[in-house]
C-alpha cells in the first residue's frame, strides 16, 4: 500500500495519523462513533515509517480488515 492508499483509509474512517518525530510516537486521531472515541494511545516506534505499518495494523485490527489484501506503505526515503 502506498502513501495515497493509507491516507485515503485514513479518510474512510475519519481518522487522523500524528507522529511526533521528537519522542517518535505515533497515535490516532478520530471521530466518534457509536458513543466511541476512535482515538489511540501514543505509541513508540523506531521511525516514521514503521509507525505508518503499526497504525495501518490498528485500523486493520479495529475494523477487521482483511490483512492480506493490504499491505504496509513502503518506505519513504
Amino acid at each position: 500500500m502506498g502513501s495515497s492508499e493509507f491516507i485515503d483509509l485514513l479518510a474512510k474512517y475519519g481518522m487522523t495519523f500524528n507522529w511526533g518525530a521528537i519522542d517518535k510516537k505515533w497515535w490516532i486521531v478520530g471521530q466518534v462513533e457509536g458513543g466511541t472515541a476512535q482515538d489511540s494511545r501514543p505509541a513508540s516506534a523506531e521511525n516514521f515509517s514503521t509507525a505508518q505499518a503499526a497504525a495501518l495494523t490498528y485500523i486493520q485490527k479495529k475494523y477487521k480488515l482483511n490483512q492480506q489484501t493490504i499491505t504496509p506503505p513502503k518506505e519513504q526515503i
